[in-house]
């Protein structure tokens, strides 16, 4: 095999460590040595791959006088580098939905055979009109759960059903009470070390539909001989906290912070090995609106998607995304818009962590959720919803484990195909990677005794490095000032402190995320920081700090890519802007340029444009009155969900953001 450096049709004998890594890269890689010629290279001969890139692998690293040659390199084109690293993650995400880098959809877990049972609901058990009258005729249903019409349903077709009282402790301590009802179908073929459950939450729109089609589903499933996994029927009280209140006692998983308190459970089945929630508006339907996004950024198997679009196609349906059908196939440039639409809206749904549905809740307890919500219209009947339904607990009913071979980390555009995490995470790295080339540049420059090095291979200067204790100190300030802002909120302590100003929770809770803020914002002017005398000491502060700020968005986007993305986006070209500056002609306006850049992406900053701009957009008045309401209900919202329900929006800003920006923040002022 024969290898070539850009540039020259010189042979490069090989070694152990040019192997190409596939025969595709090996043609690409000799065509582009073969073709282009030296001169064809932007600059000038400014990279002369004959001498850094001969050997490609160790052979490079091992090398001083290429890693020198490169160093320089990236050194004299740092701001070039960075830019084009930051415009190509853009492009990245862009020919994501070209036709030829979509996937289709396919099913990795042959024990599902969806749709491949007869599906035997015909509505005779128990009509669903039927059921629709009868809730109608108890009257006030919608502020009431009919826990006893419920439980009289269930036992009629000799069906085991319980109740679970709880209580929801609110942040404006006052209490409520709820009371879930829960009915257990025991698999007739099976010991019941498995279960399957489906979620029926008390909501206004969804009472009678979502009541009705559950029933009768309830009262079908109960002559099915063809159970392996037990089949439990949870009505759920009071939104969301009853769900939550019913598995953390099913999983015995009691909350620390007694925000719910439930009972035990009077009886309980194996291990859950799905879920999928009910919110139906109609007996009708034009489609299901098949809801993925859980709380975290958790995702269910790509399996457990496919599924459901099989089945609902095949019962007279239509699968929606996020209230989105399926976009045209005949023109391109519309399918395309079409597609990047509905994943922008996951997109956002992904990275706000909040609990939007029930299904969202199953999936921190590692059990795979979906939620469906009908769309209006007239193509699927009763017969059809439930029938759609049956077919999809009976498709999970033939897992012989839990999901696992498909994908965890995907994006949807439409039902038959998706957007894996090899593709769509590269856009990442290369919004990231742009804070590389400044890294390196602040490394070259924290030397305190620069010693020349060789000048025939470049300017790259050696010497010892400038302290990072300062560094680590403002780091320790920083994430102090956020774990106590944590603790602070999360204990209550604030409403003891704002007591004689008598206001009510939700304004002392936001009254308290204020003082908070300002005061660590106010550090600098307070002389506390340490000084730095040299410009090699700023230069290792903001190399260590631009570091840190790679190693926790990175570290992001394992958990919650979609947060993690858009955080770069807008932090990163900040980051780099911010350098320290040695020139003394302009440093104070261009200093004065990056402390205002850096304070418009703080956390409270920057989420005051973002509802600034949305009511500009819905055409809404602005009034301070509507805007620090709006704060209000979005600050008390992450507090809550992080207590009850363990979303980690609210710890996550608190303790890792926030303190992420105060070290930025801090360093423009050494």
């Amino acid at each position: 095999m024969r290898m070539y450096s850009i540039g020259f049709k010189e042979e490069v004998k090989e070694d152990n460590f040019s192997r190409p890594i596939s025969k595709k890269i090996e043609k690409l890689y000799n065509i582009y040595c073969l073709n282009f010629k030296k001169d064809f290279f932007p600059f000038g001969a400014i990279i002369d791959f004959s001498k850094s890139f001969g050997n490609i692998g160790m052979g490079f690293i091992s090398d001083p006088e290429r890693r020198l040659v490169f160093s320089n390199f990236v050194l004299r084109y740092t701001v070039l580098l960075s830019l084009i690293s930051y415009i190509l993650s853009f492009f990245a995400v862009v020919v994501l939905f070209h036709p030829e880098l979509r996937e289709k959809n396919y099913f990795s877990e042959n024990a599902l055979l969806p749709g491949e049972v007869n599906s035997l609901f015909n509505g005779n058990e128990l009509r669903p009109s039927i059921v629709e009258q009868e809730l109608r005729d108890l009257g006030n249903v919608k502020r009431f759960m009919p826990r006893d019409y419920i439980e009289s349903k269930l036992l009629q077709y000799g069906i085991e059903v319980y109740r679970q009282n709880f209580t929801v402790n609110t942040l404006s301590q006052m209490s409520l009470n709820g009371e879930n009802v829960y009915g257990i179908i025991r698999a007739p073929r099976a010991n019941g070390d498995e279960c399957l459950v489906l979620v029926i939450p008390h909501t206004d729109d969804t009472v009678y539909s979502s009541y009705s089609i559950a029933l009768s589903l309830a009262a079908a499933f109960k002559s099915g001989v063809y159970w392996a996994k037990d089949v439990i029927f949870l009505f759920s009280d009071v939104g969301l906290e009853g769900t939550q209140a019913w598995l953390q006692a099913y999983h015995y998983h009691y909350s620390r912070s007694n925000v719910i308190v439930t009972e035990p459970l009077a009886a309980r089945s194996g291990s859950i090995q799905a879920a999928l929630s009910l919110e139906l508006s109609s007996l009708t339907a034009d489609g299901i609106d098949i809801f993925l996004e859980g709380m975290n950024g958790h995702l269910p198997n790509l399996d457990f998607f496919n599924v459901a679009v099989k089945v609902i196609k095949q019962h007279d349906g239509k699968p929606y995304i996020h209230g989105r059908p399926d976009p045209p196939k005949n023109n391109l440039y519309d399918n395309s818009l079409h597609m990047m639409k509905t994943v922008f809206k996951g997109f956002w749904t992904q990275a706000s962590s909040k609990p939007f549905s029930h299904h969202a809740l199953f999936l921190p307890f590692h059990i795979d959720a979906v939620t469906f919500k009908s769309v209006q219209g007239r193509s699927m009947k009763p017969i059809h919803i439930g029938r759609a339904i049956e077919a999809t607990l009976r498709s999970l009913n033939s897992l012989e484990e839990r999901f696992h071979q498909s994908f965890f980390f995907y994006f949807t555009p439409n039902s038959y195909n998706y957007i894996s995490i090899g593709l769509y995470f590269p856009a990442h790295v290369l919004a990231l990677a742009s804070i590389a080339p400044p890294i390196l540049w602040l490394y070259s420059k924290s030397f305190i005794e620069e010693v020349p090095a060789n000048p025939t291979l470049g300017v790259l200067r050696l010497g010892t490095l400038a302290s990072p204790m300062p560094f680590l100190v403002i780091m320790l300030i920083s994430h102090s000032i956020g774990i106590s802002l944590y603790f602070f909120v999360s204990s209550g302590s604030y409403l003891d402190i704002f007591a004689f100003l008598s206001l009510d929770c939700e304004s002392s809770l936001l009254l308290a995320i204020m003082c908070v803020y300002l005061i660590s914002v106010c550090i600098p002017v307070m002389n506390i920081l340490p000084y730095f005398q040299t410009n090699e000491q700023r230069a290792m502060s903001k190399y260590l700090c631009n570091g840190w700020v790679s190693i926790v968005l990175l570290t992001l986007s394992l958990s919650n890519f979609s947060l993690a993305f858009m955080i770069t986006l807008v932090f990163v070209p900040v980051v780099n802007c911010s350098i320290p500056i040695v020139s003394q002609t302009y440093s104070k306006w261009i200093t004065c340029f990056q402390r205002t850049l850096v304070f418009l992406v703080s956390p409270v900053v920057f989420l005051s444009l973002i509802l600034s701009i949305d009511f500009m957009l819905k055409d809404i008045p602005f009034t301070f009155e509507r805007f620090f309401a709006t704060w209000q209900i979005i600050v008390n919202e992450a507090v809550a969900e992080d207590a009850k329900y363990g979303a980690y929006m609210f710890p996550l800003t608190s303790c890792v953001l926030f303190p992420m920006w105060l070290i930025n923040w801090y360093t423009l002022f050494l």
